[in-house]
């Protein structure tokens, strides 16, 4: 049976503000507040490293070898959304917190990006990505990125294969002195034939080329090469989806897995995000461009049938923004918020700020 203190300072840990105006002893206060950053140190340290054995090792440490920790009942879906908004949400919504990426163009000053990146640490995010133009390498911005902020996962969506073969991907992560440990290195079959060999055989080509602890990604749209990834990628890719479709992708993913004998490897997607003024003309003019850029995209967008401007999110404002990626969440591993601003400090920063998790 808990007792009336220890019921104190979990309500006040999880809401300082409101419990601050009432007093308590001076030594009451003095350990409530040691162990709230106990816990948040612990919470900290363990998402990190993100490992499910260094969770349990804090466990261990907070309750006792021989006694498991509290069991955290979810609310319901209408009372998470609330919390959701609250600074201290994530421990009311789940026993960890919402694991989000953030999408970030290739080719920032370098100045900006990391301004950027260092941002992104304390606004919560799981990682960064940036995707790969010819004129913009996205490895070069990850190391920008990682300049700043060298404890965040990086990825890079996606090297496509006709100019990236393994050899060069190798050279380029070697030549940027990137961690791998941290790295989710994203590849696509570009404008290759026979795209589901190729990306297979180039995903086995850099397994042997890259350190062990490199995490490589297969983009992936349609049915087979969603089964493809799930038998050989560490994390699958997705773009340009509604939730149901990539729910549905992530079921392809899982079959893939399945058929070749292993588990599922995790499922993202790039989500288009635009918040503010003109938000819905922004996800407008970046959609029409990508329904006709190649002949996969067009039987892609042809196979979902829905109309411009509805693959993604565009909201005025936060609230809006972080209830049109509920849906997302329950579909995907991680979704990445690929941001549809204008590439300046201010536009990016805030809209960086408005999807935060």
């Amino acid at each position: 049976m808990l007792r009336p203190q220890s019921i104190w300072r979990a309500i006040s840990f999880v809401f300082p503000s409101t419990m601050s105006k009432t007093r308590l002893p001076s030594c009451a206060v003095a350990m409530d507040l040691a162990r709230a950053q106990r816990i948040r140190q612990v919470s900290a340290a363990s998402l990190d490293r993100g490992g499910q054995s260094d969770a349990r090792s804090n466990r261990s440490r907070r309750f006792g070898a021989h006694h498991p920790p509290p069991r955290v009942r979810p609310l319901p879906t209408a009372q998470r959304q609330n919390w959701e908004d609250h600074p201290h949400g994530w421990v009311m919504n789940t026993p960890t917190p919402i694991r989000r990426g953030l999408g970030i163009p290739a080719g920032l000053d370098p100045a900006l990006a990391r301004d950027l990146a260092a941002r992104c640490v304390d606004l919560g995010y799981h990682s960064l990505w940036s995707n790969d133009e010819p004129t913009a390498p996205g490895l070069d911005t990850l190391a920008q990125f990682a300049a700043a902020a060298p404890r965040i996962e990086l990825g890079v969506g996606v090297l496509p294969l006709d100019r990236y073969p393994p050899g060069r991907i190798a050279a380029e992560i070697a030549r940027l002195e990137l961690d791998p440990a941290k790295l989710w290195v994203g590849v696509g079959s570009g404008q290759l034939t026979s795209p589901t060999a190729r990306v297979r055989a180039a995903v086995t080509e850099l397994r042997r080329l890259l350190p062990d602890d490199t995490r490589l990604v297969v983009a992936a749209m349609r049915p087979q090469m969603c089964r493809t990834g799930g038998a050989v990628a560490d994390a699958v890719l997705l773009n340009w989806m509604l939730p149901a479709h990539a729910a549905a992708a992530r079921r392809w993913v899982q079959e893939g897995a399945e058929q070749a004998g292993r588990a599922a490897p995790l499922t993202s997607a790039y989500v288009r995000v635009a918040v503010g003024p003109n938000s819905l003309q922004r996800l407008r003019d970046e959609e029409s461009r990508y329904r006709t850029i190649n002949q996969a995209h067009r039987r892609h967008f042809d196979a979902m049938n829905v109309p411009l401007g509805s693959v993604g999110v565009a909201a005025a404002a936060r609230p809006e923004l972080l209830e049109a990626l509920a849906p997302y969440h329950t579909a995907l591993d991680l979704p990445i918020a690929r941001l549809l601003a204008e590439h300046d400090a201010t536009s990016l920063i805030a809209a960086a700020i408005a999807a935060a998790p």
